[in-house]
């Protein structure tokens, strides 16, 4: 680059010159370079040593016989016809020639510890009985592809159902997993638990303005098309900083606006826009209040917004419980709420996803409300969720009395199959809930099996 630099400052006659010099001393091309290209190929890979774990071949083991041009080219076919046979896995030594060996880098990394089996591919397998790594982890592997039926770490009683028994060939299901990530979300919930009575250290945020401000959330959250994980995170966001943080009252919608804007962009694959952010808020806020507000937000919450969401826990549970639409739909009105009210804003999750199943299941289904299964599952039994399930009853009494109606409004749509307006949230079965008495559900088809009773 730098000769023909020099060249374009040189007068017209020097870069005549120079350039005839250098059409003389350019050779002609070669076509038949262009058509066959030099390179060398494996003609016999004998005693070649491979490194599992860096994919390199390793110096001073072995020797490759390579071919020149000339000669690869007489044989080009020769490749094709030699496959790579006579594998040999072994940890430490090297074998006879005409072996391929694949060498773990990480094995004997202990002193005196003795080398796996040698496994070639033209000799017997393994016996079933040989106790070392490398025998049983192929059976183990064969056993594993062999069943339809998914496994986990936790172990299933004879009682309970396993729910994930057909989803052992789907790999979007982890059912070798799916237990030990509940378990895990159970941990994460109670590590970012929120207080009871979160809002006792504010001056001017109170319980009804927050009711007030959930309430309007929703219908912005109902209004964007966002998805559930986005409004629990949303909640859940707002309530874990004013249990930090002092809000005053001028800027209360600012963190509500913040945390739907936090909540949209980890949850959703197209965030609403931080102008229709604005827009909802009438012009009272900038973009510069918003991203001071969310730097503050993620500070204060040490960027930990990862808790886990009721709709994680429904999600799972609904499976374990069999159920319909309608009931998925009451669960997650049930669920709604709860986040509206103050007084469950210490729940833990999963306890809210278990109380809202449990209620839609009793009012709903003409069967036991809470079986083994969903015990099993939920790791809550019917006698510990009783004290939640008589709060979420007296709520579903007053809401139609209440001002805040845009939860009802919104689960009243043919979406969610109007179950906000279903005549069972005002039977007799919420009532009793209310008040703590739970008398047993009977199925009808089992009733009306039973002999008639005797009239004296």
């Amino acid at each position: 680059m730098q000769a023909f630099t020099k060249l374009s400052f040189k007068s017209n006659v020097e870069n005549k010159a120079t350039n005839l010099a250098l059409s003389k001393r350019t050779a002609p091309l070669n076509s038949s370079l262009i058509s066959k290209p030099k390179r060398t190929a494996f003609n016999n890979l004998n005693n070649v040593v491979i490194d599992v774990v860096t994919n390199k071949l390793v110096d001073g083991t072995a020797k490759l016989s390579l071919k020149s041009t000339k000669d690869y080219n007489n044989d080009e076919g020769d490749l094709k016809k030699k496959p790579i046979t006579n594998v040999v896995v072994k940890a430490k030594e090297l074998p006879k020639p005409a072996h391929v060996i694949v060498r773990n880098s990480t094995a004997n990394t202990k002193p005196n510890v003795k080398p796996s089996a040698i496994v070639k591919s033209n000799s017997n397998p393994p016996s079933a009985d040989a106790d070392t790594s490398q025998s049983r982890i192929p059976r183990l592997v064969k056993a594993a592809k062999s069943r339809s039926i998914g496994y986990s770490s936790s172990l299933i009683p004879v009682d309970v159902e396993n729910i994930d028994q057909l989803d052992g060939d789907n790999t979007f299901q982890v059912s070798e997993y799916v237990n030990d990530i509940y378990s895990y979300l159970r941990q994460l919930e109670r590590k970012y638990a929120i207080k009871q009575n979160p809002l006792s250290s504010q001056k001017e945020y109170s319980s009804n303005l927050r009711m007030v401000l959930v309430d309007w959330l929703i219908t912005i959250h109902h209004q964007f098309k966002l998805c559930m994980e986005t409004y629990f995170m949303t909640i859940q966001l707002i309530d874990r900083y004013c249990q930090l943080e002092q809000v005053p009252k001028k800027k209360i919608q600012l963190v509500g606006v913040t945390g739907l804007f936090i909540a949209s962009k980890f949850e959703e694959i197209y965030p609403p826009e931080m102008e229709e952010i604005l827009r909802v808020c009438d012009g009272i806020y900038t973009k510069k209040d918003i991203i001071r507000m969310e730097i503050s937000m993620l500070k204060t919450l040490n960027f930990d917004i990862c808790r886990p969401l009721p709709i994680h826990f429904l999600r799972r549970w609904i499976k374990a419980a069999h159920a319909d639409a309608c009931v998925y739909n009451m669960s997650k009105y049930l669920m709604e709420l709860c986040s509206l009210f103050y007084e469950c804003t210490h729940w833990d999750p999963s306890v809210i996803a278990a109380a809202a199943l449990y209620i839609s299941r009793r009012i709903l289904n003409n069967n036991q409300p809470w079986t083994r299964t969903l015990e099993f599952y939920t790791r809550y039994s019917e006698d510990q969720l009783k004290s939640y399930v008589s709060i979420i009853s007296k709520i579903i009494l007053k809401i139609p009395d209440s001002k805040y109606q845009s939860c009802r409004k919104k689960y009243f749509s043919v979406k969610f199959n109007k179950v906000s307006r279903l005549p069972e949230l005002e039977s007799s079965v919420i009532s009793d809930m209310a008040t703590g008495k739970f008398s047993p559900v009977v199925d009808p088809k089992k009733a009306e099996q039973l002999p008639p009773s005797d009239p004296k």
